[in-house]
């Protein structure tokens, strides 16, 4: 989402340094917590210096990218950097906007989520190293979410001309089965008899190592509150090529 960045990763507004002032090098939202003189610049993803202030993607090296300081007045660009474990690409991008507090998508069979209205935003990305980026993205091409929705971005690794909208573990938070089906749930005792609340705090240990093909999921196979989710079918297919 624009306000909160999972793996893969958003770089804008969140990881600027300052350049020169009194505060050299320290993370910044703006000039003015530089000090007198500084800059708050964008900062390198990837790369050889990650962490790095920079102002263009050549200053980060091989394989780096630098963010765009979106916390500046003025500023209204957003750079998506992917983290892709083990360098497996090209990366498909898809993104989404939720408005309501149901979120984006249903319970399907399986269980599953589907989304219901993501679009294929960037596909076929470059993956250099171990990230693939989408560049600085201006306002015409992704604009700031309206007040009270957000937006938010979700990727896999996909050949080209392979249709796979398949994404990893999900936690919807949404009854299973038994008497109130797709309901908001914290316990299974919310969902009736025979329900199950599709929800990752009733599930245990999760899979913690970022570099594994099942982070966030449940340790446990199968587990009942695994869901795995996948972009909405005309989204997938646009992204196929």
């Amino acid at each position: 989402m624009r306000s909160s960045s999972p793996t893969p990763g958003i770089w804008c507004d969140a990881a600027n340094r300052c350049v020169g002032g009194t505060n050299p090098g320290g993370v910044c939202a703006s000039n003015a917590d530089c000090g007198t003189g500084g800059v708050c610049a964008g900062a390198c993803a990837g790369g050889p210096t990650p962490g790095a202030a920079c102002s263009v993607d050549s200053q980060c090296g091989p394989g780096g990218a630098c963010s765009a300081p979106c916390g500046n007045p003025g500023s209204t660009l957003t750079t998506l950097n992917l983290d892709s474990p083990g360098g497996a690409g090209p990366v498909d991008v898809y993104r989404g906007v939720i408005a309501l507090a149901g979120g984006n998508g249903f319970v399907g069979t399986g269980p599953g989520w589907q989304h219901t209205s993501t679009t294929c935003f960037r596909n076929n990305l470059t993956v250099v190293a171990t990230n693939a980026t989408t560049g600085p993205l201006d306002q015409t091409v992704d604009p700031n979410p309206a007040l009270g929705t957000a937006t938010f971005y979700v990727a896999n690794t996909s050949a080209a001309n392979v249709l796979n909208g398949a994404f990893g573990c999900v936690n919807p938070g949404r009854c299973f089965g038994g008497t109130t089906p797709s309901a908001a749930c914290g316990t299974n005792a919310q969902c009736g008899a025979g329900g199950t609340c599709l929800s990752l705090d009733l599930a245990g240990p999760l899979q913690n190592n970022p570099l594994s093909a099942g982070f966030g999921c449940p340790t446990a196979n199968p587990s009942p509150y695994r869901v795995n989710s996948s972009a909405a079918p005309a989204a997938a297919l646009v992204c196929q090529p």
